[in-house]
């Protein structure tokens, strides 16, 4: 094997190596996405907040903002004005495109992607449903917060799914725990939301 050769080897296995140790989704995807908000009604003003911390800002809705990737859930307060301060959680999903790692990057490329937050991803867009500080009718009001609390419900059993889906079975006790541990966060976001139901003004009303 003449110098020459060997050199351009080296160089072939040193790219080679990059793109293992890189990530697969890391590559493919980057590390940052979009995420367009939207408001029923528009022209409220959102904050995007992950373990207490703002990741973006979108005035007015609708509207879209970069956001990096990451495993934690991304929290979307609302404001308008005649409006309850309202929001959204938007969960983060695992990645397709990190299963590329056990062909391209083994191992040492899944864990790239888990270090980058690669091989998670946000919904393209997610939408607020805004809550009046006062409602026309009982209907009006019983139906806003009905969408409330089915958002809600919606939102663990795709928790509880992915749960299941990654669980090993020899962490069968941890996964019911975390099940039963966003269960029990469910009932009591929905009794807050029953609450609030019960306290909402109505037009005409004392």
């Amino acid at each position: 094997m003449n110098r020459t050769f060997r050199r351009a080897f080296a160089g072939v296995v040193l790219a080679a190596s990059a793109f293992v140790v890189s990530g697969c989704a890391t590559v493919i995807k980057g590390t940052d996405e979009s995420i367009s908000v939207i408001t029923e009604p528009e022209g409220a003003t959102c904050t995007l907040v992950r373990e207490g911390k703002t990741v973006g800002v979108v005035n007015p809705t609708p509207g879209s903002v970069e956001v990096d990737r990451d495993k934690d859930d991304v929290t979307v307060n609302c404001v308008l004005e005649d409006y309850e301060d309202s929001y959204e959680v938007v969960s983060a999903e695992f990645s397709g495109y990190t299963v590329g790692n056990v062909i391209a990057g083994g191992l040492i490329g899944v864990a790239v992607d888990a270090a980058s937050g690669a091989n998670s991803e946000y919904p393209d867009e997610v939408t607020v449903l805004m809550v009046p500080k006062e409602f026309a009718s009982i209907e009006q009001r019983d139906e806003v917060y009905g969408k409330l609390k089915a958002r809600v419900t919606e939102r663990t059993a795709k928790k509880t799914e992915e749960v299941n889906a990654q669980c090993n079975p020899d962490g069968r006790r941890q996964c019911e725990k975390e099940i039963a541990e966003m269960e029990e966060a469910r009932d009591k976001e929905i009794a807050e939301i029953e609450e609030k139901r019960l306290n909402a003004k109505l037009s005409g009303s004392i």
